[in-house]
Order: structure tokens, then C-alpha cells, then sequence
């Protein structure tokens, strides 16, 4: 790293540069640097070059609205003469939602319009607004978008921008407040966009940098982003990726409230042990359903660059969640591309119901392991979104009479809900779905009782709820297709009342499968894996699992495929999925 420091302060004199011109595009893309400044701030920490105006924190309650929540648009930038997306990706997020361009020069609007006409895009739900700004990297200096107050209304939260000399960009929040009628928060902190990532109920993470580039104590910082965010956790952890940039969606995504993404390298990359440690983290780490983390893994070859002196691989991680569809970064050709069919299966496996689409970068700068799609864009959530907050049961259930689902559900833009829609949804053993209505409680509370089942039964559950703009939603966001999932235990028998399950990693895997059991206490039991016809190929006897017992299997022999792990104890019966590639 120093080497490439030192590459790039002398490339600066021998150009010439002044403190406001540009590197070259490539190197741009690579490490999100523009200027001779914000290379002195890294080095010093000395001041700063612009400001945010600090406000109150917005009234509470403050939720953080997650990236897989409805959205109804997308903020993307043309700074300096080109978009940093292609315009492919575009004509693809016009159709789904409103596209709102940001431009440096109003001369540039006839270039930009001409550019996205020609490129198929529909221009109806395109909107352009004359903002100045410094680059792409929307992700990184858009504002943050929360509900907040009793009658729970969305706003946004305004940062200090961590690139010092990039004013503009770090004014663009500000813009929005006009262009989307929000109230806007000020919170005097330093952070950026690509080093965040929110679950939509009370959890984020990012890497250290949040920590180190304030110059207030780590609590402040946490009690900055519960009072504005209604971050009640904020996981902060070690950076794998070894770069400067230190943005967790170079190699990380919460891709629901309890599943998260995390790049997978090969053992003979130097970061490998790093990689595996932060797996470890989030698979051992409880979500806030209570259920420890599904970590999910996806393959990326790795190769050294020894100009740069860094190791440089795809940025599968760095996809955008946008309503049904997840778009995710992907090299167009060359041996990089042979794993794009493996980073799909993954996101598939993960995400099931979602639309994978892959994205190639042809006609904007490339994607690089520290700058990728997700790092150009930002979603705006659906200001009247209709929602639902509901803390999902899981694993093993005691044996009850009925089970009570329990959620919020509150219209932003106070629509009215259709009293009739509001159904709890179950499926037992794989059974046909039936539903019970909803009745409200109080407020925005609304419940409804699964009839009690049998012990040993698998039921999977979702939430319904629609109201009169014609909005129609699900918990989780995609309903049948991906459902909530408990086991009915005796209540007598069970040794804890943790909540239990099994999670697998890496998941997919290439032969070494860690499966590690959470709260699944048995003195004997049985671990089967199943093809999915439900043909048994593997059956393990394990003895005193304990609160928590990891086994490492290998699983090369198997074809490759979507495998079933089952634990089948006296008490309790658990599975999960994993996919061998």
C-alpha cells in the first residue's frame, strides 16, 4: 500500500496537478481518490474542508429502512462528462422505478438525454436535477433514509461525508430534501455509504474506519447512529479486503434480517484466514430475530497485482437489491467470468423468488474490487411504503396451543388497510397454505394465532397486508417463496430455551462444509444429508452437542447440486440448505 501511495503522489507532481483536477479514470475506479487533499487528510487527519450543519435527532421511535425494503427510485450521478453505470443498467432500473439523475452542467442535459433515448431507457421515469457534484459514488454520499415518529414518517439523515475535499458530493443530501419534500437530520458524524449496511430493524455493520476516522469515542459514535438511525447494535468489524477503502460492501451484504453475504477467496490468497474469521463473526452472531446469522459465501478468484502490490478479485458482494430484482456486478469476459454462473447460484440459493440479473460493464469505467455497481447507485425507499415489523419465530418452538404472530404494520403515507388482507399465512409439513385473519390489538399492532401442531412439525409462515393506494406486501419481502420457519419441539423435553438452528458455511462450498449447531442441546443424535428428492446419502451419529458444536465435513464426493442437512435429535428436528458447486 505505501508503494501505491507513493505511486500516486508522484504521478501527481510529475502531471502537475492542481488540488481540484482528477486522477486518471483507472485508477478513479480502483480507489475512489480524487484529489492531492484527501491524500494529505488520510495521511494527517488535520481538519477538514467542508461541513455539515448538526440537528436535533429526529423524534423517535427511528427505524433505518433496510436496502430490501419497497423502493420506489434510484439515485444516480453524471458528474464530469459520463454515468458511472452503463447505460444498460439504466434502461433496466427505468423500468422498475424512477430514476433520479444528478448533473454538474446544465449544458450536459441534452448529452445525458440524447444518451439514455439512444440507449432504450424510458425516459418517463427519468427526472434530472442540476446539482452540483464531485463524482459517481452515490452510495457513498447520498443521504440515509429512516422512519421515524409516532406516526412513523419517512426522513432522511445527513452525514459528514468521510472525503474531505469533495464538498459538493457531500451537499447532494441537502439537494434531496427539496426534491423528495423530507425533513432532513444532520448527524455529526463521519461515515460513508459503501461502510454501511442497515437490517431494517435495529442492527447495522461496517468496518473500522467508522471508529477511526472520528475523532470522538467509539460509544459517541454508536449513540450518534441509535439517536439518528435507531441503530441499537452497530457491528463494527476488521476489514478482510486489506485495501485502504475499508467499505464493507466490497465484501459483504445483509441480503435479509438474518442472512448476509461474504466473499469467499482461495486458500492461497493471503486474506483467506481474514475472509473465513469474519464468516465466523456473523455466522456466530445473533440477527435480530435472535437466530444467529445464515452466512452465505460467494467464490471470487484472486489475483496479485504487483504494480498496485494489492490482490485484486470481482465484486460479486457489491450488487443493488431493487424491489423483486437484485443486480449484481459481473466481469463481461476472460477467465473471471467463468465464475459468474456460481456467484448467480449463490444469490439464487440465498434470495429465493428473487430475479438475479447480471451486470457487465461495458460502457462505463470497469468494476473493481473496491468500486462496483452498488458503490454508483442509491435507492430511495418508497416514501408511502405500506409496512410490516415483525420479529419472526424460528428454529425450535415449544409445543403450544397457538402460536401468536405478533407484527406492526402501518402505512407511511396513512393509507388505509384492507382489514381483510391482513392474514398470517402457514404451510405445515409442506402442506397446502392456509391463512387466519389478523385483529388489531392496539395502535398498529395486529395479531393472529397459528393453531398449535404436533411436535416434530415443520411450519413455515408469512405475513400479508395490503391497503387502498393498491399497495400489497409481504413478510419476509418475498412471501411463500422464501417463508418464516419454526419446529414444534415437547415443551417438557427441551434442554434450553435459546432459539436454535443450523447454519452451513461456506454456503455454496467446493467440498469443506462447517456446520455449525446453535442451541440444538441433545446427548444423541443424528445428522443426515439429503439430496433433493429427499434420497439420504450421508447419516453422522453425534453425542452431546452442547449449546454449540461445530463438525467439518467433506463433502467433495457429492455432485454438485442443492443438498439438505437434517438434525434429528430426541427432542428436536432442524434443517438447512447448502449448495456444492
Amino acid at each position: 500500500m505505501k508503494h501505491l501511495i507513493t505511486w500516486i503522489i508522484i504521478l501527481f507532481i510529475g502531471l502537475s496537478l492542481n488540488a481540484q483536477n482528477y486522477l486518471p479514470d483507472s485508477l478513479k475506479s480502483k480507489y475512489h481518490m480524487l484529489t492531492w487533499e484527501e491524500l494529505e487528510y488520510h495521511k494527517s487527519k488535520d481538519g477538514h474542508f467542508k461541513d455539515i450543519t448538526p440537528t436535533e435527532a429526529p423524534d423517535g421511535p427511528v427505524r433505518s429502512i433496510a436496502e430490501w425494503e419497497r423502493n420506489q427510485g434510484v439515485i444516480v450521478s453524471y458528474p464530469n462528462g459520463g454515468f458511472g453505470i452503463p447505460i444498460d443498467l439504466i434502461e433496466m432500473l427505468a423500468d422498475e422505478v424512477h430514476v433520479y439523475i444528478i448533473y454538474n452542467q446544465e449544458s450536459a442535459l441534452s448529452t445525458i438525454q440524447s444518451e439514455l433515448t439512444n440507449g432504450g431507457v424510458d425516459v418517463s421515469n427519468v427526472s434530472y436535477h442540476n446539482i452540483p457534484v464531485d463524482s459517481y459514488w452515490t452510495r457513498d454520499f447520498s443521504p440515509w433514509f429512516i422512519a421515524y415518529g409516532s406516526t412513523a414518517q419517512v426522513g432522511m439523515v445527513n452525514f459528514d461525508y468521510n472525503r474531505p475535499t469533495r464538498p459538493n458530493d457531500n451537499n447532494v443530501p441537502v439537494e434531496f430534501e427539496d426534491i423528495l419534500s423530507l425533513e432532513m437530520f444532520g448527524m455529526n458524524i463521519e461515515h460513508t455509504g459503501g461502510n454501511y449496511m442497515s437490517d431494517g430493524m435495529g442492527k447495522a455493520s461496517s468496518t473500522e474506519i467508522v471508529y477511526e476516522e472520528n475523532s470522538v469515542s467509539d460509544a459517541t459514535v454508536d449513540q450518534s447512529m441509535e439517536e439518528y438511525l435507531g441503530i441499537t447494535e452497530n457491528m463494527v468489524v476488521d476489514d478482510p479486503l486489506g485495501d485502504y477503502i475499508k467499505h464493507i460492501d466490497c465484501w459483504g451484504k445483509f441480503l435479509d434480517v438474518d442472512k448476509v453475504l461474504v466473499t469467499e477467496v482461495p486458500e492461497t490468497d493471503p486474506r483467506y484466514e481474514d475472509y473465513e474469521a469474519t464468516a465466523d463473526y456473523y455466522a456466530n452472531h445473533s440477527s435480530s430475530y435472535g437466530n444467529n446469522y445464515e452466512v452465505y459465501r460467494v467464490y471470487t478468484p484472486t489475483e496479485y497485482n504487483s504494480y498496485y502490490e494489492i490482490w485484486e478479485g470481482q465484486p460479486y458482494t457489491n450488487s443493488l437489491i431493487m424491489n423483486e430484482k437484485v443486480f449484481v456486478p459481473v466481469p463481461a469476459s476472460g477467465s473471471a467470468a467463468d465464475w459468474n454462473d456460481e456467484a448467480v447460484a449463490v444469490y439464487e440459493a440465498a434470495m429465493p423468488g428473487y430475479e438475479i440479473i447480471t451486470v457487465p460493464n461495458t460502457s462505463a469505467p470497469d468494476w473493481q474490487s473496491t468500486d462496483a455497481l452498488h458503490c454508483r447507485v442509491h435507492e430511495v425507499p418508497d416514501i408511502g411504503m405500506l409496512n410490516i415489523f415483525h420479529s419472526a419465530l424460528y428454529g425450535v418452538q415449544d409445543e403450544l396451543t397457538a402460536y401468536e404472530i405478533s407484527a406492526e404494520i402501518v402505512s407511511y403515507a396513512g393509507n388505509t388497510l384492507y382489514a381483510d388482507s391482513l392474514r398470517v399465512y402457514y404451510s405445515v409439513n409442506a402442506a397446502p397454505w392456509d391463512f387466519v385473519l389478523m385483529t388489531n390489538e392496539s395502535g398498529n399492532t395486529y395479531t393472529a394465532n397459528i393453531p398449535g401442531q404436533n411436535p416434530g412439525d415443520e411450519i413455515a409462515y408469512y405475513i400479508h397486508a395490503a391497503d387502498d393506494s393498491e399497495r400489497s406486501e409481504n413478510h419476509p419481502f418475498m412471501g411463500a417463496v422464501d417463508p418464516h420457519e419454526f419446529v414444534v419441539a415437547d415443551a417438557s423435553n427441551i434442554l434450553t430455551k435459546q432459539k436454535a438452528l443450523i447454519s452451513l458455511f461456506p454456503n455454496p462450498t467446493k467440498g469443506n462444509l462447517s456446520v455449525a449447531l446453535h442451541y440444538l442441546s441433545e446427548k444423541n443424535a443424528v445428522l443426515e444429508i439429503s439430496d433433493i428428492n429427499g434420497r439420504v446419502l450421508r447419516s453422522l451419529s453425534i453425542e452431546n452437542t452442547g449449546d454449540y458444536h461445530l463438525l467439518r465435513l467433506d463433502v467433495s464426493d457429492l455432485a454438485k447440486g442443492t443438498y439438505f442437512v437434517r438434525f434429528i435429535g430426541e427432542k428436536q428436528v432442524k434443517t438447512s440448505k447448502f449448495i456444492l458447486r
